[in-house]
């Protein structure tokens, strides 16, 4: 059985574009969240933190995917678009979702989503990450920074 090749991209590189797409439309719109003199208390600080360093971090992938080929066809691998959409898609009713069920409901199952698409199989794994890590984001954020969550 011939693997079918993309002599054009790779996953990596896909995935990369659209991460810093979605980057720079995040530092975008934080960019207009400042109300006061100061970024120190402005509500975009840390949405233009986080796109930041997503930024830098799709920018390494791209540059990951461009050093990628395969060592006998000189060819990129192929780029899995059934995953690149369902993250898409998945994103989309996340954020639709959000402000009718609230953060802690619609994120953990997101976040199990988001893992076991992305090749996780474990599910006491995907368990422990999903809710352990949603309960703390929350705590962190909602109890002891005071910060309203949807």
């Amino acid at each position: 059985m011939r693997r079918r090749q993309n002599a054009g991209f790779n996953s990596q590189i896909v995935e990369g574009i659209v991460f810093a797409g979605i980057s720079i439309f995040i530092i975008t719109i934080a960019s207009g969240m400042n109300p006061y003199r100061s970024w120190a208390l402005a509500p975009g600080l840390f949405p233009i933190i986080v796109g930041a360093i997503i930024l830098v971090l799709s920018v390494s992938l791209i540059i990951q995917g461009l050093r990628k080929r395969d060592a006998k066809t000189g060819s990129f691998d192929r780029v899995d678009w059934l995953r690149i959409l369902l993250v898409m898609g998945l994103t989309i009713v996340y954020v639709w979702l959000l402000p009718l069920l609230g953060f802690i409901a619609v994120s953990i199952p997101y976040l199990a989503l988001m893992l076991l698409i992305l090749g996780e199989k474990r599910w006491w794994l995907v368990g422990t990450i999903s809710v352990g890590t949603i309960l703390s984001l929350y705590y962190a954020f909602g109890v002891l920074l005071s910060v309203y969550l949807p």
